[in-house]
């Protein structure tokens, strides 16, 4: 008897002796919190007996590579880097019309998921009962089932299962994600009913993945009128951001200006960057001209994404907008009210102060100069924008065209 086997088996037994007191602890505080581990653990031992029975020329300690085909579903499973197992399922053709992952916190999540945008804007959440429970009950279940974190994408199944532990675990994993894929496959064919139904999900890209496939696949159908329908009619704030979605798929650029004028910020900057990258140029003006003249008017991720087209030129932007603009958008990014220097740290922040200080003009210099007793970080950026400018040798500012500032010699 090897020393590793009595070490093995001392360790078996305390870990047992120590998980069987913590579970009669368990059960004297909490009887269904004990009662429902363990159905828990006794459904594992089951599942466990079942693997062990369906595959029964596999060996605990086989280490080597799993492939399992069934019909035109393949699952892998394998030692990846570090030790770390990796399962990949192959879905076939056709592909379900939802890429599925998991929420992450994320009200609205996930997001850039595939790299395949046809896939990256369709997706269910299966977090959320109310999402699951319009996609079928055996995916559903399946889902809720798994072991392990499943991601789909681009035709695969991924998922990461862990250490070694032994054969059957792995082949467990895989055994189920093949039941997951084989359900996933018959949840493709999504009727227009259960698709107009997902336009009330609380996530709402959810709610936009239902409404193109109404408008990829259902085209003639009445759903896809009571889609129409329901964007025009529920102006409840929780289904502004897919009223924008859906009106960008109907080219309704004018409902789009609307909600980008509105109360609601998310909306309005989604509202926003479909203007600016798809609507009309003067209703793209339009927006701007109100969304830019505050720090607010749009949210962080199209804060930073404005000022980055503004440094890199953007011609729908630089179009859409005039000089003055865009630069009381930069002022009220570099906030001109705020002494705390730590603001200066914030990427966003940094950006759009270098970029004043290497292109701001005559207003930047007023506004700059308004400020500058009441604010060291005020008086210090409008210090180097007079500095670029010049201010001796005879030297005077003066505004020139289209709103730029000049540098002009009386002589």
């Amino acid at each position: 008897m090897s020393l590793k086997f009595i070490l093995d088996l001392l360790i078996d037994d305390t870990v047992q002796r120590a998980f069987g007191e913590a579970t009669t602890a368990m059960s004297l505080e909490d009887p269904e919190r004990a009662r429902a581990e363990h159905d828990r653990r006794e459904a594992a031992k089951a599942r466990k007996r079942r693997i062990e029975k369906k595959y029964p020329g596999e060996e605990a300690t086989d280490r080597s590579p799993i492939h399992m085909t069934r019909g035109a579903i393949e699952g892998d499973a394998f030692e990846g880097a570090e030790g770390v197992w990796q399962l990949v399922i192959t879905v076939p053709e056709p592909r379900p019309s939802f890429v599925v992952m998991p929420r992450h916190g994320h009200a609205d999540a996930p997001r850039e998921v595939t790299g395949e945008p046809v896939f990256d804007r369709r997706f269910a959440v299966f977090a959320d009962t109310r999402a699951l429970a319009k996609l079928g009950h055996r995916l559903r279940a399946r889902w809720l089932e798994a072991d392990c974190d499943w991601l789909y994408g681009r035709g695969t199944m991924t998922a990461t299962a862990g250490r070694f532990k032994n054969r059957f675990a792995f082949l467990g994993l895989l055994d189920a994600g093949m039941d997951l894929a084989e359900a996933l496959v018959e949840a493709s064919a999504e009727t227009p009913e259960r698709l107009l139904a997902a336009l009330s999900d609380p996530a709402w890209k959810v709610g936009a993945a239902a409404l193109d496939t109404l408008l990829e696949h259902h085209t003639a159908s009445r759903e896809l009128g009571h889609a129409y329908d329901f964007l025009h009619t529920n102006l409840d704030a929780s289904y502004e951001r897919l009223r924008v979605h859906g009106f960008r798929r109907a080219q309704d650029w004018r409902a789009i200006l609307g909600i980008a004028l509105g109360p609601h910020r998310a909306a309005r900057s989604d509202a926003f960057e479909v203007l600016m990258g798809y609507g009309p140029p003067e209703l793209a003006s339009q927006a701007a001209s109100t969304l830019l003249l505050t720090r607010d008017g749009l949210d962080d991720e199209r804060v930073a994404k404005a000022v980055r087209a503004i440094i890199e030129g953007d011609p729908r932007l630089l179009a859409a907008t005039s000089v003055e603009v865009r630069e009381r958008f930069l002022l009220a990014v570099f906030d001109v009210e705020s002494e705390a220097a730590e603001i200066d740290v914030v990427p966003v922040v940094r950006a759009a102060t270098e970029y004043l200080a290497q292109t701001g003009a005559a207003f930047v210099y007023a506004e700059l100069s308004r400020h500058a007793s009441r604010s060291r970080r005020v008086a210090a950026l409008a210090a180097r924008v007079k500095a670029r400018l010049g201010s001796g040798g005879g030297l005077t500012l003066a505004d020139g065209d289209a709103g730029a500032l000049t540098l002009h010699d009386p002589e």
